[in-house]
């Protein structure tokens, strides 16, 4: 059918052609665009199927270097499917990316390495992917410390700052404010024990371990075997001889670490030293000044890491004398920025070296001899205090209790600082306690406890206490060092020794110095005191220890051992995240606190916050409030510190005066000296070449084992080439080398010497010996003393114990249990004994308080005796204590109170509180007495308590010590001179209210001693009544004598006037006591009641007869006679030998029987005794009278 043209439906349909052919290009349009999307749909799921693949893969796995295999992949441009597949093969063992290790992955391997050991690295990297130990010896330098083969030099010095300082070793400090200036550094001092043997060191070709104080007497490169032979020749001579050497025992090690660090505030060692100990303070202080020059002028020193502050070491007395010649050169500047915050604190030491350096000392060392001294008899003011007082005091508290209080005082770990600080805090605990003392002398004894607690903490509280500011702490230590020095000044050394006084005013000192130069350097700062002195060296010394399981080294393992220490600490410093830090951050309550952290510290340390002049009075003012409520007003008043260091010669360092430093002997002009040789050192070390010795800063070539003494093959080493010292995995205990070394040097020599051949040294450490090479390294080990491993136990290691002198735990040995007296009388610490005393020309007596008891042959010092032990004739044992001074009492009538005071035993003021106040009598003159206890409720809580004696008691004693004594028999004057003599004073003799001495004993004539004749005097015999000098006495009465012992008539004897039985060698009569001593300056001192002894009288000199004075009638001993009760022997005149023994030393007639003769005198006592017949024939004794006698 055809449309018309033009016709509507034709127009119609082509529309709708139109619109089906372009409904049909869409739909094919459509339809591809579907395609492309489900194609790339199949593109994304295929994609998110490899993710979860991926995912799935690392959640059921743990793939090793994952980070460094994406990183490949997506530097590759691999796809999700290549990273799974590679993740696939790396879990297989299949594929390890090939790449670089970054200096995180090297120290995260070093640190698994050298903290875990070999093996756990060789687990981790199979693990984790860590790296090899193989290219972790490749990529990995350790710093390597010298030890010094003598004395510490510059080249030494020079190196080891160099190695360790390096930013590619350790990363340089900065400022606390961009562009301001470095705080300063401590440089610490301290010895660690060492194996005493000799080692090789490769790079230098020459014997260490020697000591530096005789090594300079031999010669160390070893060139050929000569060497080593002279070496072990020197090494056996006498002690006495000067060409002799010996090995180091200990080795001094010299770090430095910064202040003013809250992390990162680990020492670096700059010096390491072998030593006997026996070096010369002038000696130490020369190469202290060569090592502060070299650190000022290297590169790595001053410049980049800050100048240093002040030197510390532990208290050693070399070091204290070095450290106090060097940083006493000069007064500080008053116009400098630290003089005007320093200058004008009064009592402050303003002392310093040439560039301001001050010295200080260890606190935990003091803690330790705080506590030393706290186990020791010391005096506070009066008051003696021993360790059994200490016990007593401390075990009745509920958080001590008797068992930890002895341990608290057993000292037999000395070096313990939780025992130490614990025993600190326990005394400081008593001020809050109530006293429930029972006796008069407990109560005093626990008061000066409470005071020395007291004073103790306010030293120690500053180190552990968290909670405390900075302000708190410098109020403290301030308090401390005033009391410190009142006590000084009232008791010298018996409260605390000289040297205690010297270290810890040192370390107040210093602690104000480090303030300050804070403050100057920025106020931001924060100070924390624990960084005080050289208790960081303890930290390295335990990390050296531990590095592996040999806790004790030679020099060479301590050197290796240090030097990884120190880049441990380094490597945790550039990686900060992985160092834990301290795990505990909380010490409240805490008793035995040791270690404690900057990050533990709780209060405000910000050293801007704190005015010095402000808390130095504060602490002024808190001590002599302390010295008020415990030692008294008079004290107090009589130490006015506002007027003591008002004058500018007097501070805490010297409250004596000019130039007396407490804790130093030396005068003002030795000083003088002594900072000139110093000066000198210096000129000459600044003249040498400061260039950092770099060469020397790593080893290459072969590496060395880092923990062990393998010997290593260094052949290939040249001498210019530089050496690196690689970690490298540890031989099995089996292979240890130190088991397969020799015994001795013969030994390893097998009795041969050197090859005459070839004896010189080979380029591989050799030396051929018996047609064998020999390591050198080998041959200088076997140089070791007898005894040289040492003991891994702490206590005995420090003692220079060996494997062969193992000893068990000492015992607190003076200590003794009352209960080991249960079925006897037992007299014991703390009882009251009366005991006669001289004093003047009479014996009193005395009531003395009991500290302890001491046999005279030994320095033992027990706690209780038994009454029958003490009284026994002879006895041997010495009660010590202290002389009680009493009153009348206005309590108890007819009785005597104690004042709480004790007597003096000397007038002067100058001496020590022991010498003054403590005694030693024998025991066989003391009588227990039984007091009772009254209570002064008008005074103090704490000063009611005092002893109560009856009359009648006293008055008993006297006549049971007379009675015991037997002072009627005339060998009482041995006894007599056996009482102590106690000079008059308002305490003794005790006094009733009329001021009369009331409790003097009688004393029989012979126990008189008047004052003496002068030697001139002229006086009458009592035979011939002939008036003659006192000094020709002797003489005369002795014609008397002889005529009588001689049976000749004698004209010249009045009547009625007889020559007594055994009469006096002075007058003539009976009754006249005698005792012979020997003198302290040597020779024999006569003492004799007859008044006509004279004044000066030479023994000597009177037993020679000559005719112008021929008496020979001098004192002798009797051999024959027992000892008399004070374990002397009894003298007798020399004219009186024979009759006294035919009365006291009859025997038997050998032929006649009931006749008793003389007994035979021994032959030393024939010789003595023997008169010449020249001596008669001078007396007027006719010959056949001394014939007839002496047949």
């Amino acid at each position: 059918m055809k449309w018309a043209a033009g016709s509507i439906w034709k127009t119609y349909l082509i529309s709708l052609e139109i619109l089906l052919k372009s409904m049909s290009e869409k739909l094919q349009q459509y339809r591809g665009q579907a395609k492309l999307v489900n194609k790339r749909l199949d593109t994304s799921m295929n994609k998110i199927g490899d993710y979860k693949r991926i995912l799935m893969q690392l959640g059921s796995n743990n793939v090793s270097r994952l980070q460094q295999l994406i990183s490949v992949s997506l530097n590759r441009g691999s796809s999700a499917r290549s990273i799974a597949n590679k993740i696939t093969q790396s879990i297989r063992g299949l594929y390890s990316p090939h790449v670089g290790f970054t200096q995180r992955d090297i120290d995260l391997a070093f640190l698994c390495k050298s903290i875990g050991g070999p093996r756990l690295l060789f687990t981790f990297q199979k693990a984790f992917g860590l790296v090899s130990e193989r290219t972790l010896r490749r990529m990995t330098r350790i710093p390597k410390i010298f030890a010094s083969l003598g004395t510490p030099s510059s080249s030494d010095i020079n190196h080891n700052i160099s190695a360790f300082f390096d930013p590619l070793v350790k990363p340089l400090p900065e400022p606390l404010d961009p562009g301001g200036t470095l705080p300063g550094h401590v440089l610490m001092f301290d010895d660690i024990a060492l194996e005493s043997k000799c080692r090789y060191c490769f790079d230098r070709r020459s014997v260490m371990g020697l000591c530096r104080e005789h090594s300079h007497n031999v010669k160390m490169n070893v060139t050929d075997f000569e060497v080593l032979q002279k070496i072990k020749e020197a090494l056996s001579l006498d002690e006495k001889d000067e060409k002799r050497v010996c090995i180091g025992k200990n080795a001094t090690v010299v770090a430095i670490a910064p202040y003013a660090r809250r992390e990162h505030y680990f020492p670096v060692p700059l010096i390491l030293s072998p030593t006997d100990g026996k070096e010369k303070w002038e000696s130490l202080a020369s190469w202290i000044r060569i090592l502060l020059d070299e650190w000022a002028l290297h590169e790595f020193g001053e410049s980049k890491s800050g100048p240093v502050w002040a030197i510390a070491s532990d208290g050693d007395a070399t070091f204290r004398r070095a450290h106090h010649a060097i940083c006493m050169e000069k007064s500080l500047d008053p116009e400098s920025d630290l003089g005007k915050i320093l200058c004008g604190i009064p009592g402050l030491n303003v002392q310093v070296s040439r560039e301001g350096i001050s010295a200080t000392a260890d606190p935990k060392h003091i803690f330790k001899r705080f506590a030393t001294n706290t186990r020791t008899e010391f005096m506070v003011l009066q008051v003696k205090i021993q360790n059994e007082d200490v016990l007593n005091v401390l075990a009745p508290l509920p958080q001590v209790g008797r068992e930890a209080a002895e341990q608290l005082l057993d000292p037999v770990d000395k070096q313990n600082v939780p025992k130490a600080v614990s025993l600190i805090q326990h005394l400081a605990s008593l001020k809050d306690i109530p006293d429930q003392s029972k006796t008069p002398s407990a109560q005093i004894r626990r008061r000066a406890l409470e005071f020395i607690g007291q004073f103790f903490a306010y030293f120690t509280f500053p180190f552990i206490k968290p909670h405390m500011s900075l302000g708190d702490q410098l109020i403290s230590l301030a308090t401390y060092g005033h009391i410190a020095a009142a006590l000084w000044l009232e008791s010298r050394g018996q409260c605390m020794s000289s040297q205690l006084y010297a270290d810890s005013q040192a370390v107040v000192k210093n602690i104000f110095f480090t303030v300050a130069r804070l403050q100057v350097t920025n106020p931001k700062h924060e100070f924390f005191l624990i960084h005080e002195g050289s208790d960081r060296l303890e930290k390295l010394f335990a990390d050296c220890r531990t590095l592996d399981h040999g806790r004790n080294f030679d020099i060479r393992q301590l050197s290796e051992k240090i030097g990884v220490a120190a880049l441990i600490n380094s490597t945790y410093e550039r990686n900060s995240d992985l160092d834990r830090g301290h795990r505990r951050l909380n010490l409240d309550n805490t008793f035995g606190v040791d270690r404690v952290n900057p990050k533990s510290w709780k209060g405000n340390v910000v050293v801007g916050n704190v005015k010095l002049r402000d808390v130095w009075y504060q602490g002024q003012e808190a001590a002599t409030k302390v010295i008020r409520e415990y030692l008294g007003d008079d004290i107090a008043t009589k130490h006015d510190f506002k007027k003591l260091f008002s004058n500018p010669d007097h501070d805490l360092l010297r409250p004596e005066g000019k130039d007396k430093y407490i804790g130093y002997s030396e005068t003002k002009d030795q000083l003088k000296n002594s900072h000139s040789v110093l000066s000198q050192i210096s000129q000459s070390s600044q003249s040498q070449n400061h260039a950092p010795a770099l060469n020397h800063l790593v080893r290459k070539g072969p590496s060395l084992p880092d923990f062990d003494a393998t010997i290593v093959d260094s052949g290939d080493i040249s001498d210019d080439e530089t050496t690196e010292v690689m970690i490298e995995e540890e031989e099995e205990a089996a292979d240890n080398f130190e088991d397969q070394l020799p015994a001795t040097f013969t030994e390893l020599l097998d009795d041969g010497g050197p090859d005459e051949t070839n004896s010189t040294l080979k380029p591989r450490h050799t030396i051929p010996v018996k047609g064998k090479e020999i390591s050198i390294d080998s041959l200088v080990s076997a140089l070791a003393t007898k005894h040289w491993k040492r003991v891994t136990m702490r206590t005995l290691r420090v003692q220079e114990r060996a494997l062969e002198h193992l000893v068990g735990p000492s015992r607190i040995g003076f200590l003794v249990n009352p209960e080991d007296y249960q079925n006897e009388a037992v007299v014991k610490i703390g009882d009251l004994v009366a005991f006669p005393a001289r004093v003047a020309n009479k014996v009193s007596l005395a009531v003395l308080e009991v500290t302890g008891f001491q046999h005279s042959e030994s320095r033992k010092v027990s706690g209780a005796q038994s009454y029958d032990e003490l009284i026994k004739y002879g006895s041997q044992i010495h009660v010590l204590g202290q002389i009680l001074h009493l009153s009348c009492s206005a309590i108890a009538q007819d009785g005597w109170e104690w004042t709480r005071r004790y007597v003096p035993l000397q007038n002067q003021t100058n001496i020590s509180s022991k010498a003054r106040y403590s005694i030693k009598i024998p025991s066989i003159l003391m009588r227990p007495l039984n007091p009772s206890i009254v209570t002064q409720t008008s005074a103090a809580l704490h000063d009611r308590l005092r002893w109560l004696l009856k009359n009648t008691d006293l008055k008993d004693a006297i006549h049971k010590l007379q009675i015991s004594l037997d002072l009627n028999n005339t060998d009482s004057i041995h006894l007599f001179h056996a009482f102590p003599n106690i000079p008059s004073s308002p305490y003794f003799p005790y006094c009733n209210n009329a001021g009369e001495p009331t409790l003097d004993l009688e004393l029989p004539k012979h126990l008189k001693f008047g004052p003496r004749f002068q030697n001139r005097k002229l006086v009458n015999c009592f035979m011939c009544e002939k008036e003659l000098e006192v000094q020709t006495m002797r003489n005369h009465v002795g014609v008397h004598i002889l005529r009588v012992m001689r049976d000749q008539e004698d004209p010249d004897v009045k009547p009625g006037n007889e020559i007594g039985a055994e009469p006096c060698g002075f007058c003539g009569l009976d009754g006249c006591s005698l005792r012979l001593s020997e003198a302290p300056t040597g020779g024999l001192t006569v003492t004799s009641s007859c008044i006509y002894q004279p004044q000066t009288w030479n023994i000597k000199s009177a037993a020679r007869s000559t005719p112008e004075s021929p008496c020979s009638n001098v004192p002798i001993y009797c051999h024959l006679c027992p000892s008399t009760i004070t374990g002397e022997k009894r003298a007798i005149w020399k004219y009186n030998t024979s009759i006294h023994a035919l009365i006291h030393h009859p025997q038997q007639h050998p032929s006649i029987l009931d006749v008793l003769v003389p007994a035979d005198l021994p032959g030393e006592m024939l010789v003595a005794s023997h008169i010449s017949k020249d001596e008669e024939r001078y007396m007027g004794i006719l010959e056949h009278k001394t014939a007839s006698y002496r047949h």
